[in-house]
């Protein structure tokens, strides 16, 4: 660093000088020094996003401390102009500052100033322009299409990228119009994972058999670009249920809610909500305002939350009820009577592969008169909490429709290759549905 002293007339300085202005150069912006204290140089090494500006104080004499540097702005009136100074000359008196963080393909104006006992010496303005960004985001097909997910891809080409930040999304709609209107707002829908020149993004909880609208957007520095916009459609996730009667108050579904075989383990639900999902969180649940403190709906004490004192599906006609929802008619979770009710009626065999698709589960065949040929099967499809799978083929364990006694919690069978119970679980993990009907 050099410390810049001048010596120079008195009487001269003052002559050279425009008027006084301590608060702000942008004031004298106009102003040009006649004796040339400030010369203004060339802009170098111009980019998208940057420049380099050099200048030369005319620093000849000795009379005491200044200072140097130089302003710039987007607009010839100086308005939003920037400040940069500095006290690193070289020899000659010569010096340069790097304007940064510039907006793409825009003009500045920029100009060397020395201040000097309350005054400002300028050089003449001079201007240069930033590059344009080029650059281009591509959308590509979807993969992993299923019932209710899929995988958005995309890719991107940046010149001089190394230099710029970048950031990836998607925008998708189930309507064009729709996909029009995010594309308007610039509204970001999704967060994406990179790798290399492509990002992805995977969808959950989409309706079944819909077509879907997306595009692939990117924002480099300060410019927005997007894709083609695609679409693709959900498989058809028609849920079914056949009725089984094993001779009790109702008749059992012989799979589960989501399922297509008697084996598949189906859809995993959180208590009262009738839409499978990726996370099973308090966070998450419909129910509630982020914690098991702040329930909204199905709670019997204050200081669970707001109270509405029902306990059951059936006090709001089912609304909230999975089975119902997509099986329509009769169809309902079961009350914890007729879980209790199919325990006590059946028998229970554990087996580790059932009907040689090496899933496990429980077998439960009808003890009732008249209806010993008649049984069931339920998959120990575990059960889900946070993001993962617990106990999958070890445990099974589903819903009832009735909330337990702690409001954070719901009646729910569970069952192993030691035996079968009826308890109680967190409303917010993700448990099987196995439907009955009237």
């Amino acid at each position: 660093m050099k410390r810049i002293i001048i010596i120079l007339s008195l009487l001269a300085i003052v002559a050279a000088c425009g008027e006084k202005n301590e608060e702000n150069p942008t004031s004298d912006i106009t102003k040009n020094d006649p004796n040339e204290l400030s010369v203004t140089g060339d802009a170098i090494g111009v980019t998208s996003i940057s420049a380099t500006l050099t200048a030369y104080a005319n620093l000849t004499s000795n009379l005491g401390q200044v200072s140097v540097g130089i302003l710039y702005a987007p607009s010839a009136d100086y308005q939003g102009s920037t400040t940069l100074t500095t006290t690193d000359l070289d020899a000659n008196n010569m010096y340069t500052l790097v304007a940064s963080n510039l907006a793409s393909a825009t003009n500045y104006y920029y100009k060397a100033f020395v201040y000097y006992g309350g005054i400002y010496h300028y050089g003449k303005v001079k201007s240069f322009s930033t590059k344009e960004i080029h650059a281009k985001v591509v959308t590509l097909d979807v993969s992993d299409i299923g019932y209710s997910k899929a995988t958005l891809n995309g890719r991107y080409e940046v010149e001089n990228s190394e230099e710029l930040s970048i950031s990836n999304w998607f925008l998708y709609s189930d309507s064009a119009q729709g996909l029009s209107a995010l594309l308007l707002s610039g509204s970001k829908t999704k967060e994406v994972s990179k790798k290399a020149d492509t990002f992805a993004s995977v969808l959950s909880e989409l309706p079944s058999k819909t077509t879907m609208y997306y595009v692939a957007c990117m924002k480099v520095h300060d410019k927005d670009f997007h894709g083609e916009v695609s679409s693709f459609t959900t498989k058809d996730h028609s849920y079914t249920a056949d009725a089984v009667d094993l001779g009790l108050s109702v008749k059992w579904s012989n799979r589960n809610l989501g399922a297509v075989l008697n084996e598949e383990y189906g859809d995993y639900f959180a208590w009262g909500e009738v839409s499978p999902k990726d996370e099973y969180w308090w966070s998450s649940y419909k129910w509630c305002n982020g914690s098991e403190s702040s329930l909204t709906k199905y709670n019997t004490v204050s200081w669970r939350g707001a109270v509405d004192g029902r306990t059951s599906f059936k006090d709001y006609d089912y609304e909230d009820d999975a089975a119902r929802t997509f099986l329509g008619g009769t169809w309902r979770i079961p009350t914890d009577t007729e879980w209790t009710e199919l325990k006590d009626n059946c028998l229970w065999i554990w087996t580790n592969n059932y009907n040689e698709t090496s899933v496990a589960g429980m077998i439960v065949t009808s003890k009732v008169d008249g209806y010993n040929d008649k049984s069931i099967f339920l998959p120990a499809a575990g059960n889900r909490n946070d993001t993962r799978f617990f106990s999958v083929g070890a445990d099974g364990k589903y819903w009832s429709s009735a909330l337990s006694e702690n409001p954070i919690g719901a009646c729910y069978v569970c069952f192993n290759s030691g035996g079968v119970i009826i308890g109680s679980s967190g409303r917010q993990a993700g448990l099987s549905v196995r439907p009955v009907s009237e």
